[in-house]
């Protein structure tokens, strides 16, 4: 069969077209399910389900937990290892101080989530996990921590700041506390369980008073004034 220039090329274009074709029918898609619970073992509805991949800490897709704690993500077959993170759904009524939680703790230790390999045929089922970041509901009352009087801590609230530190790495560096996190004097705070070094700060008009506070999962262990 005599075939020209431009013929070689047609069959060469086709022949590349079927193999890639081929290629991607066989990597196709897979699904990454599970259920998410918390200490107690029940479940946990609208919880943000993250996928990331292991080399950036980029989300690639996230989905909500539905009424019986579970979820499902349907996936291109990448060729490198993901993460699933699960970000439990922040309380109401409580000011979130990280933020957008997974972009300010996915580098630091004990947020990395679950490992996951993509496997090169069928499905990956996590079976039942918990939160990666869950939270702590602070109420901290700013008069009696500061040793001030209501009147002057609501005068000042404009000048309160907060730091917050895991280990060697600061997160916060005396950001200002927005007011929409009081109800009067105290400070309604929502932060992810975790060993946290919080510094609180608040300014009566006259002198800066500070105070540092200590956290084990979340909780308020230790605090101590300066």
């Amino acid at each position: 069969m005599n075939c020209n220039p431009r013929c070689f090329f047609q069959i060469f274009f086709l022949i590349a077209f079927v193999f890639v074709g081929s290629l991607y029918a066989q990597e196709g898609h897979f699904t990454v399910g599970g259920k998410v619970i918390d200490e107690n073992g029940k479940r946990v509805v609208n919880a943000m389900v993250l996928l990331n991949t292991s080399y950036d800490r980029e989300i690639y897709e996230a989905v909500q937990t539905g009424d019986d704690g579970q979820f499902k993500h349907i996936q291109n077959r990448f060729k490198t290892d993901l993460w699933v993170v699960v970000e439990e759904e922040p309380p109401k009524d409580f000011w979130n101080v990280l933020a957008p939680t997974f972009f300010t703790v996915k580098r630091l230790p004990g947020f990395e989530g679950v490992k996951i390999e993509v496997p090169r045929v069928g499905n990956v089922d996590v079976g039942k996990i918990h939160p990666t970041i869950s939270y702590s509901k602070l109420k901290i009352d700013f008069a009696k921590l500061f040793g001030l009087t209501d009147e002057v801590v609501i005068k000042n609230l404009d000048t309160a700041r907060i730091s917050v530190s895991l280990g060697k790495h600061k997160t916060l560096d005396k950001d200002e506390i927005p007011e929409r996190a009081f109800t009067g004097v105290v400070g309604n705070f929502a932060i992810p369980k975790a060993d946290w070094q919080v510094v609180i700060s608040i300014s009566d008009g006259r002198k800066k008073h500070e105070a540092k506070l200590y956290l084990e999962k979340g909780s308020i262990s230790t605090s101590r004034m300066e």
